[in-house]
């Protein structure tokens, strides 16, 4: 939605969203950042509710994971560098995606870890995958901005899965 320039708004409305319920314990946060600017947030919302997949998370309980934070006005901001998002993350109380792998970048390194069987913040649950980034950021020709996910086979091929429906 954000990547088309679409946005919720916190209102009576959309109180029940799932996305903005997992944004509500953050808030506090993120006033004095809103005052100045609008942010962008990706990351990935998980728990009871989300998809078939639960993470651990008891009913009713949602989380998010952020990987990636845009500052400013959409097409007149910038992305957060990998060392920003970690500080950004730390002052607003957020967490990041876990953090598998920094080094060279290697086509069988993220296929390797985009199959592991589970979680790593739920030994029991598959894993979905993983989101690359190059460091320092850059665009490619075709592509734009380097940041890609590694879908893990098993997880398109469970029985069962809910984000098709």
């Amino acid at each position: 939605m954000g990547g088309k320039g679409l946005f919720l708004k916190h209102n009576e409305k959309n109180k029940n969203n799932i996305y903005l319920r997992t944004i509500y314990p953050y808030i506090s946060g993120l006033i004095d950042i809103l005052k100045e600017t609008p942010i962008t947030i990706c990351g990935e919302v998980f728990g009871n509710g989300v998809q078939d997949l639960k993470y651990g998370m008891k009913p009713g309980e949602v989380g998010i994971r952020v990987f990636d934070v845009y500052i400013g006005n959409r097409g007149m901001g910038w992305w957060l560098s990998d060392t920003d998002l970690d500080t950004f993350c730390e002052i607003v109380g957020m967490q990041r995606v876990p953090i598998l792998y920094r080094g060279p970048y290697s086509k069988e390194k993220m296929a390797e870890l985009s199959q592991h069987k589970y979680s790593t913040f739920d030994d029991k649950q598959i894993i979905e995958g993983i989101v690359t980034a190059a460091v320092p950021d850059r665009t490619a020709h075709g592509l734009g901005r380097v940041k890609l996910k590694f879908i893990n086979e098993s997880y398109y091929l469970r029985k069962n899965g809910t984000e098709f429906n």
